[in-house]
Order: C-alpha cells, then structure tokens, then sequence
C-alpha cells in the first residue's frame, strides 16, 4: 500500500508525498511482534501500511488495557515526535507491514513542508478525540453500547458510510482482546456478543464481523462519528 492509497495523506501534494514516501523503510511482520514496551525510549516512528496493531498498559497484577487500535494508514507512535519515551507498549496484533522513518527525519520534513507538519498535529488531534470518546465509552455506557460504539467506530475508520444497513469489516481481536478494550470480561464479551446476534443485529464469523443493520446498531450506541473528523473515502471489501 502506497501513500497515495492512505486516506490521511489525500491532502498532501503529490511533491510532499513523494518527499515523505522516499524516506520511509518497510518490513513486514508477523502477528504477535512487539514493535516496544511500556516505558520504551524510541527514535522511529511506524506507520501502518498493512494489518493491524494494538496500543497496551498493563496494570500492577497483570491485567491489560488496549488503549487504541491502529488500522492501516494510521502511525502506531506519533509521541515520538515530541517525547523520547513512550508510556505503552504497541504490538502487532495481525501480520502486516510496516513503514518507519527515523523522528529526526519526520521532524525535518515537518519544517520544509508546513503540510507535513500539519498532518502530524491533526493525526495527533484526532487520535486523542479517539482516546477521550473511548474513556467516554468506559465511563458511561453500558456494555452492550460499548460494543455497539466500537463496531460503528470501526466501521466507519475503514471507510463506510453512514447511510450503509449492511456492512462486512475484518474484526481480528478475540474475544478476550476485546475484553481489554471495552474493560470488561471475555465471558462478558461472549454475551453481550450473543444478545447483539438474537437482536439480528451482528454476527462474528472468524475474523469477520458483519453488521445486519448498521442505523440499528448506531442508535444502541448513540454513536456520532463527528469526534472521527472524517469523511468515508472507500467502502472495504472483505471475503466471508
């Protein structure tokens, strides 16, 4: 996957693209690498062209929290442009690739190209509107309307539309990786899963979530995707 096909780079010219695109280096990984810990000093800063990725604290017992999720065309670290250290731990969570460019080399293209720059701060923004909706969500909303918020969150960061009824996303988190998100239990999770099937509303098959009636689903979870600062770019086509 290009830059080009990143809807978060549509704005950049195609010079300011190519600047960027040229000093990235890519990888591929497998699922389950740790890209780095809790507390981790870091210089690079990852892109995620390909797969999906996880944000992680662990609490003092042992139990995790999964703080953000990075589908592709999202960075995994972007405080690494302002702090050195990171305060959670990222972690592949499917196989894909990676696209990573040293902090001073992003920093410097943030100079000679304000648009750059500007694309980092409004990522930077919207990744924390993400992250305050989310503690919203932990905070205030049942768990059946947490997990209806995520699915309709989700839906809409691979690009659907509002006006859609059915919808096919990859969903590759287990039960128990979704227990870490919502803060919740995985038998927890099962449930709320099983009553949100009797409602006709969702079903998981493997990796694959499919939404039966997507406006359904949006009012369960009183879900505005304003704080996503968005618009759909493209519909994704997964295989059932």
């Amino acid at each position: 996957m290009s830059l080009n096909e990143m809807h978060r780079f549509a704005a950049l010219a195609q010079e300011e693209r190519r600047h960027l695109e040229a000093a990235l280096t890519s990888r591929s990984l497998p699922a389950r690498t740790s890209l780095f810990g809790e507390g981790d000093t870091s210089g690079t800063l990852y892109l995620l062209a390909e797969g999906w990725a996880f944000r992680h604290q662990t609490a003092r017992n042992g139990s995790r929290q999964i703080v953000g999720l990075a589908l592709p065309g999202d960075f995994c670290n972007l405080d690494v442009l302002a702090f050195g250290r990171i305060d959670y731990g990222v972690r592949m969570l499917t196989p894909g690739t990676l696209l990573t460019i040293e902090r001073d080399k992003a920093l410097a293209l943030g100079v000679y190209f304000p648009a750059i720059a500007a694309l980092f701060s409004q990522t930077a923004f919207v990744e924390n509107a993400i992250l305050s909706r989310w503690t919203f969500c932990l905070g205030r909303l049942s768990a059946q309307e947490r997990l209806a918020h995520l699915l309709c969150e989700l839906a809409v960061r691979r690009g659907y539309g509002l006006d859609r009824r059915q919808i096919k996303i990859e969903l590759p988190l287990t039960q128990e990786q979704l227990a870490d998100v919502l803060g919740l239990t995985g038998v927890h999770v099962n449930r709320v899963l099983q009553s949100l099937r009797s409602h006709g509303l969702v079903t998981k098959r493997g990796r694959v979530m499919e939404i039966f009636d997507f406006p359904a689903l949006r009012a369960m979870a009183g879900f505005d995707p304003a704080y996503l600062h968005r618009e759909p770019a493209r519909k994704e086509t997964v295989a059932a």
